[in-house]
């Protein structure tokens, strides 16, 4: 396996030019932006960039400026065509306007310190409330909120009946209704879709086009259900000015609304429901984006197409190497720069403003790299695959979903594969490689598996954040010593100690841990169980182990943040971890947060 080059992502736009006003010159052909380590998200407004990176770094873009700050465990970043909407893993937001975001002198990102942004701004409401936000979204005119709890609450203009209250605009967030799971919409979409806890999907907004799929043409100031169509079955949905877009978790295309822009070529007339897209019927598609009057999307194969106004999405000479839209009701490939294809990257795509942008997205290196490590070595594995193939069990059951013996019994019944195609299969299971797209897809359809290799949600990343959760997998114990506060200073008895049983996953300590990789190694019987002397409290072994799983250390209201920094920053060199950049990026994040020394 080859060596990861150093994760720095390129971010390049086409359409109407970035950070200038409506009206002025368009690219005709890629941009690069700008070049930030370490992008896990990217969304834009008309004029600038917000750009998440994996050490929880907030980095805006605007004309000739580059400002940053750091907020501690963010969860997702929102656009609308003028602001933007940050949500921590606390259940906080925050509002930025960047117009109000000013530096007291001129800077250019590429030779100068970037501004810190002081501008971001509490959304109180909730903590008043006393509740904590799950997931946020934005369009031009309104922001959404789903809640604990599954309620959902939405303020702003309102100009077309989005928030489902008449016309009203509402400055205060307001409640609309429970049992929501998701909610979809655009940055210049004139509806809103939810899904809910009871599989069904509802919409509001401006539908004189058809774009809520209500088969009619009536615009919704309420909230309305959406025929024919299970929340379950829908992956995403982006709603532009005259039509909207929906994926299904299969890969699947729809559009409803204008003719002239939801490139469905079964209907002259318009649509008033969702209809599939025929150029994409024998595709799978992964990503869906847009602006105002075009759509995006990104095939599992890593193509690109699009569609929409030529005016928004800029044509190109037909000599040109790159093809963008040149009809507006027709779907086009759009071609890739040359070089951002390379060393298997994750491609995103994003579309806010009237440009497109796409760019590399990284899963976090520290445990890419310890993954690969694991793979290459499985020094520690517990079960031989197909009688020849040593591997952790529990990881491969996680990431396909199925028992170790129904996967062996299908490789051996219903597929003939070479030792390199059984190893191409493990290098997707431990550490998202994906070397023959189509032996995985010839692999997956024998597995029965509805999902395809690259798929976000599907990604090793996730798939250890659920085995976290999943504690009836796990497979050791690590047992951390009590402190007693009436203890008289006699150690002598270890029969009188107390321990707390915290339940893992053995593989993981190995594949993240230094300490615990030479402590199994140098172990001359087999142990259900290690006893841990590091003098750490439980809350911060706790802490630290979740870190193991999900790159991410999340500290909640019960939490003393100096003590769990001071204890973490020693078990740092305790645990052998002085290599994992993003537990020091993390530790740094939250005593900048937290004004820490």
């Amino acid at each position: 396996m080859k060596n990861q080059k150093k994760q720095t992502s390129e971010i390049y736009s086409n359409g109407r030019k970035p950070f200038e006003k409506m009206g002025d010159n368009h690219l005709s052909r890629w941009v690069p932006i700008e070049k930030i380590q370490k992008v896990k998200k990217v969304v834009t407004t008309m004029d600038t960039f917000l750009i998440l990176k994996q050490n929880n770094e907030l980095v805006l873009l605007t004309k000739n400026k580059q400002f940053t700050s750091t907020i501690a465990e963010i969860k997702d970043i929102r656009s609308s065509n003028v602001t933007y909407l940050v949500l921590t893993k606390l259940g906080k937001v925050y509002s930025l306007d960047p117009r109000e975001v000013k530096s007291p002198i001129s800077v250019t990102s590429s030779n100068t310190k970037p501004s810190k942004i002081e501008q971001l701004k509490l959304v109180d409401y909730f903590e008043k409330q006393n509740l904590s936000v799950e997931s946020i979204n934005m369009n031009k005119d309104n922001s959404y909120y789903v809640c604990q709890g599954n309620k959902l609450y939405a303020n702003g203009l309102n100009s077309s009946g989005q928030i489902g209250f008449d016309e009203n605009p509402q400055i205060l967030p307001r409640f609309i209704a429970n049992n929501v799971v998701n909610v979809y919409c655009g940055v210049f979409g004139n509806g809103v879709f939810y899904t809910t806890t009871e599989d069904t999907v509802f919409a509001t907004g401006w539908n004189y086009w058809g774009q809520l799929s209500l088969n009619h043409k009536n615009n919704q100031t309420r909230f309305v259900k959406v025929p024919n169509w299970k929340a379950s079955d829908i992956l995403d949905i982006q709603t532009h000015q005259f039509h909207t877009v929906l994926l299904t978790k299969d890969g699947k295309l729809y559009s409803t609304g204008a003719v002239a822009h939801n490139g469905n070529s079964k209907s002259t007339t318009g649509l008033d429901a969702f209809t599939e897209i025929p150029y994409f019927e024998k595709k799978k598609v992964i990503q869906i984006s847009g602006g105002d009057t075009h759509s995006i999307v990104l095939t599992d194969k890593n193509e690109l197409y699009g569609w929409g106004f030529k005016n928004n999405t800029q044509n190109t000479d037909q000599d040109s190497d790159v093809t963008i839209i040149r009809d507006n009701r027709k779907v086009y490939n759009i071609k890739f720069p040359s070089n951002i294809l390379e060393n298997n990257n994750k491609i995103k795509i994003s579309s806010g403003g009237n440009s497109i942008l796409i760019y590399q997205s990284y899963d976090n290196n520290d445990l890419k790299q310890d993954f690969i490590n694991l793979f290459m070595d499985r020094k520690f594995t517990d079960h031989l695959f197909l009688e020849k193939y040593p591997i952790h069990k529990i990881l491969i059951e996680r990431r396909t979903g199925l028992q170790i013996d129904q996967i062996e019994t299908i490789f051996k019944e219903k597929l003939s594969l070479t030792n390199e195609d059984i190893n191409s299969f493990l290098e997707w299971i431990y550490v998202d490689v994906i070397t023959n797209r189509e032996l995985l897809e010839k692999i997956f359809n024998s597995l029965n598996l509805a999902f395809s290799p690259n798929e976000v949600e599907h990604s090793l990343e996730n798939d250890l954040i659920k085995l976290y959760n999943d504690q009836d997998s796990t497979d050791f114990t690590l047992l951390s010593k009590i402190e007693d506060d009436d203890n008289d200073g006699n150690d002598d008895d270890d029969d009188d100690e107390q321990f707390e049983e915290i339940p893992v996953h053995k593989f993981i300590l190995i594949a993240r841990s230094g300490l615990f990789r030479d402590l199994f190694e140098n172990v001359q019987e087999e142990s259900s169980s290690v006893k841990d002397y590091s003098g750490k409290s439980i809350e911060s072994i706790e802490i630290l182990i979740k870190f193991f799983y999900t790159n991410t250390i999340l500290l909640t209201a019960d939490h003393d943040p100096q003590l769990v920094v001071e204890e973490l920053e020693d078990a740092v060199e305790y645990y052998q971890l002085n290599d994992v950049s993003n537990l020091i990026n993390e530790l740094h994040s939250i005593k900048k947060f937290y004004n820490l020394k």
